[in-house]
């Protein structure tokens, strides 16, 4: 009986054996893991190049395994509907900005007033630091995987045409009060403009061109200069604030991410560091281009708020916007960003 139990026992061991040898030369035979990646970006613009870049990465970190289906454009929908597509699993990964409508906790990815330059917003969302996990645990319990955060540059006003506007405003908040203004669909960017004086109005992305065409409103908030080029022809120019900057992510729905083996999940977290880390580093030059182009291309005017105007503001805008931020996001989170800044220098 022992014998025969043996044998039993060794007659499952080798067919588990089998079974495993069978599924693996299955897999490979069945080629690289194909994922969905997509964007709403215009060609040429910052979350298109850095999104384009992280693809080559995972591609070349995974030895092939890894082959993206890009989907770009917004032939997917937009932002939003594209975060919550790879939230229920139908895309894989998704480049984007803030994709608040899926949660609202996601609009800490429109908080202003944390970097004190691109440099230091780089040290700042190292992944092992606190900000960094603490974005990764809100986009978890939506079912997505943070991968990359960092930025297509900081955030301004675009000016329309023939407002007159762009000239006088010089100090904010105090010039332009009352101006009908754009802003995404973000409470904390409604507040932020609110504290400036602006009469702030949520309209989609979409429709911002034909917004500032029409005269619907005069000033387009939360811009950022690789906008230049695609709104041009309907504004006098840019009002640089550096109020904030405007937050970039990569990520992937996350039960997908936990179903790949260990060293795809490292190759897709590596491509994720190593495009942040470029990101940082490249953005402000690809900028300072992206301004000279539109400057010579549309004859617009491409202004900065003085180093005094720029002080007040970011001293205005920590302490009305943060105070704003914790009645939205509780204490608990807004501690932890307190304490993140301060850690980093």
């Amino acid at each position: 009986m022992k014998i025969r139990a043996l044998k039993i026992k060794m007659l499952k061991l080798w067919v588990t054996a089998l079974t495993v040898a069978v599924f693996a030369c299955t897999a490979h035979a069945a080629g690289p893991v194909k994922l969905i990646f997509t964007d709403q970006a215009f060609d040429g613009q910052w979350m298109r190049i850095i999104g384009e870049r992280f693809v080559e990465l995972a591609e070349e970190k995974s030895n092939g395994q890894i082959k993206m289906v890009q989907k770009l454009g917004g032939i997917l929908g937009d932002y939003m509907v594209l975060a919550e597509q790879a939230s229920i699993g139908s895309i894989d990964l998704v480049i984007s900005c803030s994709p608040s409508d899926l949660d609202p906790d996601l609009d800490l990815m429109w908080l202003g007033f944390l970097e004190k330059s691109t440099e230091h917003a780089a040290r700042l969302w190292q992944h092992d630091k606190k900000m960094f996990k603490l974005m990764s645990d809100i986009f978890a319990k939506n079912n997505l995987k943070l991968l990359h955060m960092s930025t297509d540059g900081w955030l301004g006003l675009l000016v329309r045409k023939n407002s007159g506007l762009l000239d006088k405003i010089n100090t904010i908040p105090g010039d332009a009060k009352g101006t009908k203004t754009r802003v995404p669909a973000s409470k904390i960017y409604q507040s932020r403009a609110t504290s400036y004086g602006f009469n702030a109005i949520p309209i989609p992305f979409s429709e911002c061109y034909t917004g500032l065409q029409l005269g619907i409103f005069d000033i387009k908030a939360c811009s950022v200069t690789d906008e230049l080029n695609p709104f041009g022809d309907v504004i006098d120019g840019m009002l640089h604030t550096r109020e904030g900057l405007d937050r970039i992510a990569i990520y992937m729905n996350l039960e997908r991410f936990n179903k790949l083996p260990k060293e795809l999940q490292r190759a897709l977290e590596e491509a994720g560091t190593i495009s942040q880390e470029e990101s940082f580093a490249k953005v402000d030059a690809f900028n300072e281009s992206q301004n000279k182009k539109a400057i010579e291309k549309f004859g617009i005017q491409v202004k900065t708020l003085s180093d005094d105007a720029l002080s007040a503001l970011y001293q205005h805008g920590q302490k009305s916007e943060w105070a704003v931020a914790e009645q939205i996001f509780g204490k608990e989170k807004m501690d932890i960003i307190r304490e993140a800044v301060k850690e980093t220098p």
